[in-house]
């Protein structure tokens, strides 16, 4: 009997401890302790807004988010002195950047995206202004390669298995 239970007890840890890999299910694969999906790998661009592919579904040839996803609409950008004073040198003044505006809704888009194709330099330090625009087609993929990394507490390590997640098509 004493046997009985141990055999029990080992068929159970292994069980546990189980390794996931590229035949495994997304769930299992995010439940997992000790993988992690890889955000570059796993996000897509839907009208301007980053958004998590598992979040996606195909319309078509659009892309549009299953749930609503809220996001930044608008920026306030303000620039205050590191010291705390009124009044600063220009190398002493720091950039900050807080959300104005948030909105909350369903995003549709990817079939075509925004490209810079000039760009004017600003002067001052500060980067490239971007004053032609061209809208470039693509084509909206149905599947996307994620890498799965291994990971040990919060860092990251190499990647573990890459697996393709097939997108569902769009409900109704």
């Amino acid at each position: 009997m004493k046997l009985l239970t141990i055999a029990a007890a080992l068929l159970m840890s292994v069980n546990l401890f189980a390794a996931v890999n590229k035949y495994s299910s997304w769930s299992d694969i995010d439940a997992a302790y000790n993988v992690q999906i890889d955000s570059m790998t796993s996000t897509e661009a839907v009208d301007g807004v980053s958004v998590s592919v598992f979040n996606l579904c195909k319309a078509g040839n659009k892309l549009r988010t299953v749930q609503p996803v809220t996001y930044c609409a608008r920026f306030d950008v303000k620039f205050v002195c590191e010291n705390g004073s009124k009044f600063c040198k220009g190398e002493n003044k720091q950039k900050v950047v807080t959300c104005a505006e948030s909105v909350t809704r369903h995003l549709i888009g990817g079939d075509s995206k925004k490209k810079c194709v000039k760009r004017v330099k600003m002067g001052g330090g500060e980067p490239a202004k971007c004053v032609a625009y061209e809208i470039v087609e693509r084509q909206v993929p149905s599947a996307y390669n994620i890498d799965v990394l291994y990971t040990t507490g919060d860092r990251k390590h190499d990647t573990a298995f890459t697996k393709t997640y097939e997108l569902p098509q769009c409900a109704g």
